[in-house]
């Protein structure tokens, strides 16, 4: 996530949200920060009982890492393992976020969040073009993108992002 201090995880953006936002409760003056309010509906939809993951999915936010960007880190870390070690069979662990936005890009749908390790299983065919997505019973062909087709979004992105808002 994008924060005045840089790229950070939710984890550190979330307490530099709570730092901030109490300064703003305190004194009651100004606007909040943009990256502030993207944060607190993030929050406030966790805490109401409704699905965080299926907002950041599905409402595009400025201050947040884009799905696609997490689609793009799967299959840059895939591709690239697959050339390194061919035939082998990796196994890798994550948060249901990226999870998500990978079988939500692969199978075109959202199929919620899934449980404590519960398996994504993806099947690169050979030559490295296309692929099967496993996951909830339900496997899906795809075309394993190239690099260069997926946007970025990085340091240089959120410099950028940073001097459009100000």
């Amino acid at each position: 996530m994008a924060t005045p201090s840089g790229l950070r995880d939710v984890t550190a953006a979330f307490r530099e949200y709570q730092s901030v936002m109490e300064g703003y409760e305190r004194v009651a003056l100004g606007d909040r920060p943009l990256w502030l309010v993207e944060v607190d509906r993030f929050w406030r939809t966790q805490v109401a009982g409704a699905d965080p993951i299926y907002h950041w999915l599905t409402i595009p936010m400025l201050h947040f890492e884009p799905p696609v960007s997490c689609v793009r880190r799967f299959w840059s870390a895939i591709t690239r393992l697959v050339e390194e070690s061919p035939g082998a069979v990796i196994v890798a662990a994550t948060h249901s976020g990226p999870i998500r936005a990978f079988a939500t890009w692969a199978h075109g749908y959202d199929p919620g969040e899934p449980y404590n390790l519960e398996e994504v299983v993806v099947s690169v065919k050979e030559g490295a073009k296309e692929a099967l997505v496993a996951y909830r019973n339900r496997v899906t062909e795809v075309h394993v993108p190239p690099m260069h087709e997926l946007p970025k979004w990085g340091e240089a992105e959120v410099d950028a992002l940073r001097g459009a808002l100000r």
